[in-house]
């Protein structure tokens, strides 16, 4: 498993929806613009820190986030496509 930290402003308001399994669930969408070239990433953040993100932070708050990369394998018409999503075990609100 790859560990990912990332530093980066909320870059729309949180939504709080329910996963299948009845947790609360939420993405959190940042950007780090620190190298000149933005970098967009989503996380997914499950549990008490998605109700804690819905509650807390809006587009513009600055976080800290600790996570790690998933990676997925999926067939769709007979193809075989690769993807990743990113998964937060940590948040932290900086402002």
């Amino acid at each position: 498993m790859q560990r990912i930290t990332f530093v980066g402003k909320i870059t729309q308001d949180i939504n709080l929806s329910e996963a299948k399994n009845g947790q609360a669930m939420t993405y959190l969408k940042v950007v780090d613009t620190d190298n000149g070239n933005p970098t967009y990433i989503d996380f997914l953040v499950i549990g008490k820190m998605a109700i804690d993100a819905s509650l807390f932070l809006q587009k513009g708050n600055l976080v800290y986030i600790e996570g790690y990369v998933k990676n997925k394998r999926e067939e769709i018409a007979g193809k075989m496509n690769y993807n990743f999503s990113f998964h937060a075990t940590f948040v932290k609100f900086l402002d």
